[in-house]
């Protein structure tokens, strides 16, 4: 049996746990130093993990507290969920054990596995673009699961692997680049414009108001489209195929939405519950928006909207996001060239121009079935 281990506990760590934990597989949350999440209300709860929304119930769950480099570890999957600014810190608990056994997955990497597979040795570093949930945690420790995505996207994996498709249990879309998957994530080009741009509803109202719904009009969704429009820019700069944002939403929840103004709407899985918050701009400026504008001057693409959001938000912090944040440099890749960034990124295996496996698995638990796209 594989044994799961999660670390990170805060929404996403919460809706996996409960999600795996009701489908049969043995899971282990766990938490760094200082980042307990919603581990404190579940023992409180009796070490059980509360769910509504889409799934709904009560599991109970195996919680081990303070990952570190002396912390036992028997996993053969580890799925790491902490926000990009705790990854160095898991690498480090990490390093220098024998993981040649153990697959590691980043929920969602932004790049990480370009670090995760020269320092870890494990059996295979993997990262998605994304979560396979929309959720929330609340104060009490109940998680809520607004929406399932109908894929999820991984890599960089030259073939598939029907192990992970089995642990997340829904189509997956496998690329043997892992630059596919950081440049196919939304979130920095989607949440950080309708943050910015509602900063002050956000800070007068405690983020009381729909994000998607009242923050998506249709003037901020003319900014998030542009931004949008350098992602994809960038991305064909490194030869890498990715859809646009209201393609990605579509895809991912099932609709058929013409404008990105008609999705923010009338999406049900992005307006059960409000809430705004400012976290948006402290983990997708630094790890998402940073890297994409470097990847932009390293090839010749401009990309004034994102530099502006960058600039905006480091203005609003106080802090320069743009230095913090994680860049080409960051990942070892600072002399290199797009040629070198392009293989630094793509799976040992993979091939340019490999095609995309989808593993659908959701309707057969513990099976899976294989097409090509």
């Amino acid at each position: 049996m594989t044994v799961v281990g999660i670390i990170g506990a805060g929404h996403v760590g919460c809706a996996l746990a409960f999600d795996l934990s009701i489908r049969g597989h043995k899971v282990i949350l766990r938490t760094m130093p200082g980042h307990p999440g919603a581990v404190p209300k579940i023992k409180e709860n009796g070490s059980t993990v509360e769910c509504s929304g889409v799934l709904s119930g009560r599991v109970s769950v195996r919680v081990e507290e303070e990952f570190g480099p002396a912390s036992s570890l028997e996993e053969t999957m580890l799925i790491v969920t902490m926000p990009s600014q705790g990854h160095d810190g898991v690498l480090k608990a990490l390093t220098g054990r024998d993981l040649s056994s153990c697959r590691v997955v980043f929920i969602s990497g932004n790049g990480v596995t370009v670090k995760a597979r020269r320092l870890l040795g494990a059996k295979v570093a993997l990262e998605t673009s994304s979560s396979p949930y929309s959720s929330r945690v609340d104060s009490e420790g109940v998680v809520t699961i607004r929406g399932i995505k109908k894929r999820l996207l991984v890599g960089p994996e030259a073939g598939e692997d029907d192990e992970v498709s089995r642990v997340f249990g829904l189509p997956i879309e496998w690329s043997a680049s892992s630059l596919d998957i950081f440049l196919s994530a939304i979130n920095g080009v989607v949440h950080v414009p309708t943050a910015l741009l509602n900063l002050g509803w956000i800070e007068t109202t405690n983020g009381d108001f729909y994000f998607y719904r009242q923050g998506m009009s249709s003037g901020v969704c003319s900014i998030i489209e542009a931004a949008d429009r350098e992602r994809l820019a960038v991305a064909a700069a490194y030869r890498s195929a990715v859809e646009p944002a209201l393609d990605v939403f579509n895809k991912n929840y099932g609709r058929r939405d013409q404008t990105m103004r008609e999705f923010a709407l009338n999406t049900d899985a992005h307006n059960r519950t409000k809430g705004a918050q400012k976290r948006f701009l402290t983990q997708d400026v630094p790890y998402w928006l940073v890297l994409c504008s470097d990847l932009g001057i390293r090839a010749g693409v401009p990309t004034p909207v994102i530099d502006m959001l960058i600039l905006l938000a480091s203005t609003f912090s106080g802090s320069d996001l743009r230095a913090e944040g994680r860049t080409l440099e960051a990942l070892g890749l600072g002399d290199a060239s797009v040629d070198d960034v392009v293989r630094a990124f793509r799976a040992p295996r993979g091939e340019d121009g490999a095609a995309r496996k989808v593993a659908k698995s959701r309707l057969l638990p513990g099976l899976s079935w294989i097409y090509r796209g």
